[in-house]
């Protein structure tokens, strides 16, 4: 173990030498998304995850001085300000931490970065409006929505900060990110678990198109990503899309057993989530060579696994 960085720092060693592996760098690594890249990474990878406040992305000289010093060949960068509730409070706030982080944070790591390393920045499908006019499942190629007035203010910084991707890297778009176990945050199926087991599970939209993206074929995803140094935007979601209210009643179903639990609603009128959303993944499955399999699939596996809150 390297104790010098800001951070933390995993290799494998065989008696007093340090296999040669490719140096990848993570950002948000204790999150619920990249901390689970750091578990499946560790043996294949010379892994440097800083964590905040060692680490502040949005202070250019800490995150010059940690690249600099670690020199890595790839970065994979997870890290970003996720409370979408929280961000609606800081609409058109260029100081606020929504922009700070997504947005000028990602500018901070991009100045760094030695011209060689790959570049993989891990987005979202809240990038398009999810509206009547523009409706999801997103293909690759759609463009990313360039109206703050058409998306939540998190989902207009990561599609700022998309475009800040130099060519020669890999954008990878997510959604409702599952695992079966992380005790630092509940994903969106394990609080509802979570919220059904204490008797407050509120009604569910019946009338919304989202779909997951389960986390370990994401880490897949991000090793295939490594190996070939593919370049462009992909996506990592189910195969299908399905409301909101459908998912809680299967993953019920599935894991306690019990049917006819959860009460729908509708999306209010001026609500700005997506009503329309869910990414198609036709395209990156065809390149990648893999398929990512259907919500229900995806669930099914997360059960069988024992999903723990």
């Amino acid at each position: 173990m390297n104790s010098s960085l800001s951070g933390i720092v995993f290799s494998k060693t065989y008696g007093s030498r340090i296999m040669a592996k490719l140096k990848v760098y993570v950002t948000g690594g204790s999150g619920l998304v990249g901390s689970r890249f750091l578990e499946l990474a560790a043996d294949r990878y010379l892994l440097a995850a800083p964590v905040y406040p060692l680490l502040n992305l949005v202070k250019k000289i800490d995150v010059r001085r940690v690249i600099l010093e670690f020199n890595p060949d790839v970065v994979v960068h997870f890290a970003a300000f996720t409370d979408v509730s929280a961000a609606q409070s800081q609409i058109h706030d260029h100081t606020g931490s929504c922009w700070q982080i997504n947005v000028t944070g990602t500018q901070n790591l991009l100045d760094a970065l030695p011209r060689q390393t790959y570049f993989i920045y891990i987005s979202t499908d809240m990038v398009f409006p999810g509206s009547v006019q523009d409706p999801g499942p997103y293909p690759e190629d759609h463009p990313a929505c360039n109206d703050p007035d058409q998306l939540t203010w998190y989902g207009y910084t990561k599609s700022v900060a998309e475009k800040l991707i130099p060519p020669n890297s890999a954008v990878i778009r997510i959604n409702y990110p599952v695992r079966t176990y992380f005790p630092g945050k509940l994903d969106f199926l394990r609080k509802s678990l979570d919220l059904f087991d204490k008797h407050q599970l509120y009604p569910l939209f019946t009338d919304q198109q989202i779909s997951i993206s389960d986390i370990d074929t994401l880490c897949r995803v991000i090793d295939i990503l490594i190996k070939n140094r593919y370049q462009g935007i992909l996506h990592c979601a189910s195969e299908n899309t399905g409301t909101p209210y459908d998912m809680v009643s299967y993953v019920l179903k599935k894991a306690r057993h019990v049917s006819d639990v959860v009460h729908g609603s509708a999306i209010p009128v001026n609500n700005r989530y997506p009503k329309y959303g869910g990414l198609s993944v036709k395209k990156s499955e065809h390149r990648l060579g893999i398929k990512f399999g259907s919500w229900q699939q995806i669930i099914d596996r997360l059960v069988r696994q024992g999903m723990v809150i």
